[in-house]
C-alpha cells in the first residue's frame, strides 16, 4: 500500500537508530549489565524487538509483493521473533530476584500482546485483510515501547 510507505520508512529509520543507540548504551554499561544475571537476556530481548520492527518495516517496503507473499514472510518473521523473545522473556523472569518478578511478568504479557499482533498481521495479510497494517503498526509501537522501557533499566537503573 503506497499510503503506508512513509510510515514504514520512518519505522525502519527509527528502529535502526534505536538499535544503534541501545548497542552503544549496552557497551558503555557492559560490566554492570553482565554483573546482574537477568540483564543480559533483557538487553537481548530489547535488541530482538527493535530488530524485528526493523525487519517487518523493511519487508513492508518491498514493491509489488502480493498479499500471499507478504503474509508468508511476515508469518515466518513473526513466528521466529515470538520464539526468540518468549525464550528471552522467560529467562529474564526466571533470573530476576523475587521482588522484580511481578514486573517481569507484566513485560512478558506485553511481549505476548506484541506476538499476537504480529501473528495477527501476518494471518490477515495471508487472506488479504485490510486490517493487517493496523495490527502491524500496533505491534511495532508496543515493541518499541517495551524496548525503551528495557533500555531505561539497562542504561539508567543499572547505575543506581
Amino acid at each position: 500500500m503506497p499510503s503506508w510507505d512513509s510510515f514504514f520508512a520512518a519505522q525502519v529509520g527509527a528502529s535502526a537508530a534505536l538499535t544503534g543507540l541501545l548497542f552503544v548504551g549496552i557497551s558503555i554499561n557492559m560490566s554492570k549489565i553482565i554483573a546482574v544475571p537477568a540483564l543480559p537476556p533483557r538487553a537481548m530481548k530489547s535488541l530482538a524487538l527493535l530488530v524485528t520492527v526493523l525487519v517487518l518495516s523493511s519487508l513492508q517496503l518491498i514493491p509489488g509483493e502480493s498479499n500471499l507473499d507478504l503474509g508468508i514472510v511476515l508469518l515466518v518473521v513473526a513466528i521466529s521473533a515470538t520464539y526468540v523473545v518468549f525464550r528471552l522473556s522467560a529467562t529474564v523472569f526466571r533470573l530476576n530476584p523475587t521482588e522484580y518478578r511481578q514486573v517481569a511478568f507484566y513485560e512478558f504479557v506485553l511481549v505476548a500482546v506484541v506476538a499476537v499482533l504480529f501473528l495477527g498481521a501476518a494471518g490477515t495479510a495471508l487472506v488479504g485483510g485490510s486490517i493487517s497494517n493496523y495490527l502491524l503498526v500496533a505491534g511495532m509501537l508496543l515493541a518499541i515501547l517495551i524496548a525503551i522501557l528495557d533500555s531505561w533499566v539497562l542504561l539508567v537503573e543499572v547505575n543506581r
